[in-house]
């Protein structure tokens, strides 16, 4: 890309990260605003970053190339999908973060062709290292042998990134039969079926809390992926991908009448789980904001790809409808997110189970 690409960024929470990734890429972008509503943490880092920050659309600059809208969308109640249509009647780029109602991811596909421009779906999970990990060693354990059952548990506010993971780890996720079993009166919803012919339970945390809507998620995303000899597991988008042995043990062993006595050559125990990728080391390297902005960075680039490559973006294009198309599926069985106010937990609580989680770690 010859040309340097002049952007804004809307949104001065999450969007610092995005801030931060841009200052990064200076040779090919060109941060050149901050597009907030003007509050104490708006003009800090405008500030941090040195740009302006412009407080209404009319004070946006003509000639910006792409947008990074940073903003909650419409199915949570935020501007994000306003400003993403105002910058496509402006010929702008569009990164918009997710998660986007499908209906609005369709509609920007289409609206961004009509006006000759990209959008992209903002989704840096997919490109964290251990998600990029633990989904190139599926897919290099799937070409000896197919997995037995999936097993994952995640936040609604994920579950895309989610079917997407799938759709890189099984050789063609297009068929999904799954129905609920659960109701929506528990914090999870609980989901059954298969994805190709591969078995799959999937809990589902299904709560939202629309005032801060990053507070009220259990967890993240958590991956086992079980086949003939044991499981691959990640119990974290930023945790440890482990591999399990299948547990082995031949009812010959207890021929002698002293199996208890003898050597123990249970398979599980004599090789033990392995450690494939250990995050610890990478979050005291690089630390976890390091490898957030780094995801970004990644996530960006192939947006940029996009926008330089028809063939690129025709191919990013179909496979982001077709997972948001999924994901409606998805979200049709588990129903509309349970609206909670607040934490169950008082702030002397959480400092408590905190206080006592690091007490099991210093125990010997």
């Amino acid at each position: 890309m010859d040309k340097k690409l002049k952007a804004v960024v809307c949104g001065a929470g999450f969007g610092q990260f995005y801030m931060e990734a841009l200052s990064r890429m200076k040779d090919r972008i060109e941060l050149v605003g901050l597009v907030a509503k003007g509050s104490e943490k708006s003009i800090k880092c405008a500030e941090v970053y040195e740009i302006p920050l412009f407080t209404s659309k009319d004070q946006i600059p003509e000639d910006i190339d792409i947008a990074f809208v940073i903003l909650r969308s419409a199915m949570l109640g935020g501007a994000a999908n306003e400003y993403t249509e105002f910058f496509f009647n402006r010929g702008v780029h569009v990164l918009q973060e997710f998660p986007i109602h499908p209906d609005d991811v369709r509609n920007n596909f289409r609206k961004a062709r009509k006006d000759a421009v990209c959008f992209h779906v903002g989704d840096f999970y997919l490109h964290l290292p251990q998600i990029r990990k633990f989904t190139e060693y599926v897919k290099r354990l799937n070409e000896i042998c197919p997995p037995s059952h999936i097993q994952m548990s995640l936040a609604a506010a994920v579950s895309m990134p989610a079917l997407m993971m799938l759709r890189d780890m099984l050789p063609s996720a297009n068929k999904m039969e799954l129905k609920c079993v659960s109701d929506n009166e528990t914090p999870f919803q609980v989901i059954l079926g298969n994805i190709d012919g591969v078995p799959v339970t999937a809990e589902i945390h299904n709560e939202v809390n629309t005032d801060d809507p990053d507070s009220a998620m259990y967890l993240l995303q958590a991956f086992n992926v079980i086949y003939e000899t044991g499981r691959l597991s990640l119990q974290d988008p930023l945790g440890d991908i482990f591999w399990y042995p299948k547990i082995k043990s031949s009812v010959s062993r207890y021929s002698s009448g002293a199996a208890a006595r003898e050597a123990d050559k249970d398979s599980r125990l004599k090789d033990g789980a392995v450690s494939l990728s250990f995050y610890g080391a990478q979050a005291a390297e690089k630390g976890t904001n390091e490898i957030w902005v780094q995801a970004i960075i990644s996530d960006i680039e192939e947006m940029l790809e996009g926008i330089t490559d028809k063939a690129a973006y025709m191919r990013y294009s179909q496979k982001t409808m077709t997972g948001a198309a999924q994901w409606e599926s998805f979200n049709k069985l588990i129903g509309f997110p349970k609206r909670i106010d607040g934490v169950k937990a008082s702030p002397e609580q959480k400092d408590m189970l905190i206080e006592r989680i690091t007490e099991f770690i210093t125990e010997k």
